[in-house]
């Protein structure tokens, strides 16, 4: 990624699966979205960029919440602090469930150790901090 973000262009990151932009409100944060089963995904028609699901900056002082759909904003409403906690504790839950449900198919394949499971889990728990 660059060191400089210019505003109204998303950097996209194959590589750290990631995309980054500046708040569209003009705010001037810089908003980060990783890419994952469990995160964002990323959809490219070779011309359009679309991210999905919303991008909601809570921790930012605009609070701002929008989508980008083909390469566009589309604002959407604000929501209140609780909203936000039971938007993040869910995904928290789906989160442990996705990576629990690929863990045991793992587990009946009978294939990987223990310890290559704990290795796995500690990689993931990592890549969300």
């Amino acid at each position: 990624m660059p060191k400089i973000i210019e505003e109204g262009i998303l950097y996209i990151s194959p590589e750290f699966r990631a995309v980054i932009h500046k708040c569209a409100c003009g705010c001037g944060e810089k908003v980060h979205t990783p890419l994952s089963p469990t995160n964002w995904k990323m959809i490219y028609d070779g011309k359009q960029i679309t991210l999905n699901p919303s991008i909601g900056n809570w921790s930012f002082d605009c609070r701002s919440h929008y989508w980008i759909i083909n390469s566009e904003i589309i604002w959407d409403e604000s929501w209140s602090n609780r909203q936000v906690f039971e938007k993040r504790k869910r995904a928290r839950q789906e989160t442990i469930e996705y990576f629990k449900s690929y863990e045991d198919h793992n587990n009946s394949d009978s294939k990987i150790t223990k310890k290559e499971r704990n290795w796995l889990w500690r990689k993931i728990l990592n890549f969300f901090k």
